[in-house]
């Protein structure tokens, strides 16, 4: 790994404007402990310490990152970005709605004879894909909005 390498963590806490040392004061772990953790091969991240460091940062998305890169679950949950603006969460809701109605009918017209037969696997593959992206979508807007509740 490049030496400049930043891990989730380490951007995170500098995208809050956050010095190591200003994080360690209310995080529940040692400055010591927050450099291990920040390192690129560093120590794992206590689940306790992602939830902190998510609040303290407001990036709400920083535990979902952590799932996506730490638990072999991980590969399940969607691809998400956290949205920086209204207009990137208007953009995802609106690209949700339209992949969710077309998706959502192409299912219902696989689903129409109760079955999904072999020759269907890969539009099923497709639509599946389309709805996990979907379900990203949302996911961001419902982020931005958390975030914006929160200040």
């Amino acid at each position: 790994m490049e030496k400049d390498c930043k891990t989730i963590y380490r951007l995170c806490r500098e995208f809050a404007g956050k010095t190591q040392e200003q994080a360690a004061e209310f995080l529940p772990c040692s400055l010591s402990s927050l450099q291990k953790y920040e390192a690129p091969s560093g120590t794992p991240v206590p689940d306790d310490i992602v939830k902190a460091m998510a609040q303290l940062y407001r990036t709400p998305m920083l535990a979902l990152w952590h799932l996506k890169e730490t638990n072999p679950l991980g590969e399940f949950l969607p691809d998400v970005a956290e949205p920086k603006t209204a207009g990137d969460m208007g953009f995802s809701v609106y690209q949700a709605r339209e992949g969710a109605n077309r998706a959502l009918a192409k299912v219902h017209d696989l689903l129409e004879d109760g079955e999904i037969t072999p020759d269907e696997h890969e539009d099923a593959k497709k639509l599946s894909k389309t709805l996990k992206a979907v379900s990203g979508q949302c996911l961001c807007a419902s982020t931005y909005l958390d975030a914006v509740c929160a200040i």
